[in-house]
C-alpha cells in the first residue's frame, strides 16, 4: 500500500470547489494525460489515459466512482486503472476548508491499495514519486478548471 497526503491552496471559494469536485464531468476535466472519455455519468466515469512514465507506457482505462463520504465534509472517489500488463487500484479522500471569501485549502489522502502485473515489479518510491507527480498536475488542472466559469456541471 502507498500512501500520500498533502494539501493545497486555491484562490477560490470553498463552496465553489466542493461544488464541483461532487461532479464527475468536472472530475474528467483535471485528469492529466486524458485521451478520451469513453463514458461519463452522474457517479462515474471511464476514460482513458496515456501516462508518460518510463515504466508504464501505452494506454490505461482509469475507471473513477464517487463513494459515499462517512460524513458530509469529506469526497472520496474509488479509482480502477487497467492497461496492457498492468493494473492498480486506489482511494482518494479530499476535504475542502475555508480560508476566506476567495481561498481555500484543499486536503486529500491517495491511497494505492493494490498493483498488479508489471507494476508490482516498479519500487514503491518510484510509484509514490510518480503518483505525487499526477496529483501535482490534477490540482493545478483544477484550479484552472475553477477559475473558467460553470457550464454543464
Amino acid at each position: 500500500m502507498i500512501h500520500l497526503a498533502g494539501q493545497h491552496e486555491l484562490a477560490v471559494a470553498a463552496d465553489r470547489i466542493s461544488s464541483r469536485l461532487q461532479k464527475i464531468p468536472f472530475i474528467v476535466r483535471c485528469i492529466p494525460d486524458l485521451t478520451r472519455v469513453e463514458h461519463s455519468g452522474a457517479r462515474d466515469a471511464r476514460v482513458v489515459v496515456r501516462p508518460g512514465f518510463s515504466f508504464l507506457r501505452g494506454e490505461m482505462t482509469v475507471l473513477v466512482q464517487r463513494e459515499d463520504a462517512p460524513d458530509q465534509e469529506r469526497l472520496c472517489w474509488r479509482l480502477e486503472m487497467r492497461g496492457i500488463g498492468s493494473s492498480a487500484q486506489a482511494r482518494v479522500v479530499a476535504q475542502v476548508e475555508s480560508l476566506g471569501e476567495q481561498l481555500s485549502r484543499l486536503h486529500y489522502e491517495v491511497t494505492i491499495e493494490q498493483v498488479g502485473g508489471l507494476l508490482r515489479a516498479v519500487h514503491s518510491s518510484l510509484l509514490q514519486a510518480a503518483m505525487q507527480q499526477t496529483v501535482q498536475r490534477f490540482l493545478r488542472q483544477m484550479e484552472e478548471q475553477c477559475a473558467a466559469p460553470a457550464d454543464d456541471e
